[in-house]
Order: structure tokens, then sequence, then C-alpha cells
């Protein structure tokens, strides 16, 4: 008892609970055990879920019997509580992504293909997934015998000890990866890395094994960088890209003009057109790739040995084309022919002649070849920020096709 006006002295376990972090769950519900132990029971919850425990319920009955090993109904004990001993989880962050889940469950399965060397017999096969693989999604490169050839006869790639190959076991190819190590003009590389997959085969990891192998290991070169090439109109090629590491570094625009029933205008340019004829015109090629390039990014000087020794196949001497101002070479144009019609690889003018209408000559000569060779289209790809180019592309009729983003991923520098 206390008398009037006395202040009630604080009982034990009384008063207000102890307040909570934000964010932290509540302890579970504690219970006692058979042996008068008491214990708690805490279930391990994944990241980004916190425990909480469901409200009390109303109960039907305070106490139920335990029934022994005879069949005779015991003692009676107090009734369990319904939201004692378990626990619910609630989602307080962002979870993983359905395709990064994906990509876990595959690893954990055995896998039903493996990643192999390239080698010579693998060709045939080659052009065939690269040829459906492109009818499956526009997005992804098109490469056909004469395309591949090609990529084989760079003097910068190894295809029997860089190219890698997806088989599966049935002995089919699924998906296949190319590399380029170009020098710099520093004396220093970077690597050029492509990985192609069938869309029946993405998602399960195949891509990324491709790419490590046919990446390799870095060099020691700290100024060592890694590029590669996303096509917009393939979905999966950016996000792609993106879990590797890999960052946007420019956009080129692919563009294209059909060629029949299609009047090619005139040029209003001095400059004359010639075909890539004469004992020096390997010397001026070489120059002129070298005036015109030098300072971008993966420029590598050549010289006209290198130009000759690595010409492509199908190579004539009407795929390049000189364009020549009061006795001197001042541009050039190079292209290829292919099964899918033509595509201009390079075209390039003396920025002390710019924007005298060389190029425009120079294209114009290209289509009309192209044209009496009865090819449907062109195509041919330019920088997005070349105002300049845009402008005469469009002048000559060529559409964007899609952009493809060109991607560079960069080694991370050691902290001294």
């Amino acid at each position: 008892m206390r008398g009037r006006g006395s202040v009630p002295l604080p009982r034990r376990g009384a008063g207000p609970a102890p307040p909570r972090a934000p964010g932290r769950a509540p302890r579970p519900a504690a219970r006692r055990r058979p042996g008068g132990r008491w214990a708690q029971e805490r279930l391990p919850r994944p990241p980004g879920l916190r425990a909480t425990t469901p409200p009390p319920q109303r109960q039907a009955s305070a106490a139920t019997s335990v029934p022994r090993e005879d069949g005779e109904r015991g003692a009676q004990r107090p009734a369990k509580r319904p939201w004692e001993g378990h626990t619910t989880l609630v989602s307080t962050g962002p979870l993983v992504p359905s395709f990064l889940a994906v990509g876990s469950e595959a690893q954990g399965r055995r896998k039903s293909w493996s990643v192999r060397t390239y080698t010579a017999e693998d060709f045939g096969p080659l052009t065939l997934l690269a040829e459906e693989i492109h009818r499956l999604d526009a997005g992804a490169p098109l490469l056909d015998a004469a395309r591949w050839r090609y990529v084989c006869s760079d003097p910068h790639a190894d295809p029997e000890s860089y190219f890698r190959v997806a088989e599966a076991r049935d002995g089919d190819l699924v998906g296949f990866g190319y590399r380029f190590d170009p020098p710099r003009p520093d004396g220093g590389r970077f690597r050029a890395v492509q990985v192609v997959v069938h869309p029946k085969w993405r998602r399960k990891g195949v891509g990324t094994e491709l790419f490590h192998a046919t990446a390799g290991d870095p060099p020691e070169d700290p100024d060592w960088y890694l590029t590669s090439v996303a096509d917009d109109r393939c979905a999966a090629a950016w996000p792609f890209a993106r879990s590797l590491g890999f960052k946007k570094d420019r956009v080129m625009l692919l563009m294209e003009r059909e060629l029949p029933g299609t009047r090619l205008p005139e040029s209003d340019s001095d400059a004359r057109i010639e075909r890539f004829l004469g004992p020096t015109a390997w010397a001026d090629w070489a120059r002129l790739y070298n005036r015109c390039f030098e300072g971008r990014r993966g420029f590598a000087p050549v010289d006209a040995d290198t130009l000759e020794d690595n010409k492509p196949d199908g190579f004539r001497p009407e795929h390049v084309r000189f364009a020549r101002v009061k006795g001197e070479r001042v541009g050039y144009l190079f292209l290829r022919e292919t099964s899918h019609g033509g595509f201009i690889e390079e075209i390039a003018v003396l920025p002390e002649v710019a924007g005298a209408g060389i190029g425009t000559a120079l294209l114009i000569s290209a289509l009309e070849y192209l044209r009496d060779r009865g090819h449907l289209k062109v195509q041919l790809t330019v920088e997005e920020s070349n105002t300049a180019a845009l402008k005469m592309y469009a002048r000559l009729g060529f559409d964007e096709v899609c952009r493809r983003i060109h991607v560079i991923k960069t080694p991370r520098r050691r902290r001294r």
C-alpha cells in the first residue's frame, strides 16, 4: 500500500520498451522447450530481407493434450502460440535480377557445352553459324565466308592461338569469339574482342566463358585496354558488355543505300578519280592512311609492304580508288564486295583539302562501280559526331540502319 501523493516505484519488467534501431528486426518469440530450458529459434535470412513476427492471433483453446506412446492422453500443457517459432521474410531492398539468377542457376548445373581453340576445320561450320545468328538476330555481326577470311587474314590476328569456339555435346557450334592485338604509335597495344552466341544458347554462361577465354590475361602495359562493339538492335549486347565492366566510348552509325533504280548525283569537284594502279600505289595508300588517321584511338602506322602482304582475299585493284588534285593523290576509298552487297571500309581525305567535294567524288565513283557489278545495296559506318560526313551521306541517299556502341574497358590501376 502507498499513501496519497506518493510516487509509485517501477516494478521489475515494467515501463516502456527501449527504442529499437530503425530497420532492425525484433527479437523472435521465445518458448519453453521440454526440459525446462529457454531457447530461441532463429532462421537464416538472405541479404536484403529482414525478419518480422506476425501479430498475435486469438486462440481457440488455451491448452492441448499431448499423446503418449501407449496411446493414452497425457497431461495438459499450454498450447503453442501460432506466431512462436515462425519467421516471415519481408523485402527491404532490391532483389537479385532475374538474369543473374538464371546465370547462377546455369553455373550450378552440368554444362552441355565446352570452349576450345579454333581450328581450320571450323571455317565452314562457323560461317554457317554466323549467317544463321545474323538471320535470327540482326544485331549480330554478319560474317560470311569472304568476311571471315578477311578477319582471319588480319595481320594483328592469330586465329589458331586466340580465336575460340563454343561447342555443344552433339558437336554443333553454338558461339565463337575472336580478337585482334594491333599496336599503338607509342609502342603499346590494345585488344579488340568480339563474342557472338546463338540466341538459343544465351543467358547460360556461354558468352562470359567465351569472352574470358578469348580476351586472355591482360599484359603488364598500364595503358592497355579492351574494346568491343555492341549493336543496339541486339537487346542483350549492351547489358552483356556492361556486366563485363565495359563503358561507352563512342557511337558509330551504320548507314545503307539501295543501288538499283536510283539516280546518282554528279560530282562538282575538280579531283580526278583513278584506280589502284602504278608502282607507287601501295606506298601512296600507306602514306594517306597514316596522315588521315594519325592521332585517333587504335591507330597503328602501316607501310607499303604490310598492306601488300596482308591484302584481303578477293582483293581487286578496283576496290581502292584514289583522288588526284594537281598531280598529287590526296584521298582514297577502300571497299569490299560480299554476297550481301558492297561495304565501304574506309574513305579518307587529307585535312588540308577537306570540304572541297573530294570525298563525294570518291563515294559516287564507288557507288557506280557497285551498281554496275549488280549489287543491290551498299553499307558504311560513320562516327555520330562527324557531322560533315553525315551531311554528305544524307545528300547521297544513305539512311541510318542502327547504332553500334563502341565500348572500352581499362585495367584498374594499383594504388601505390
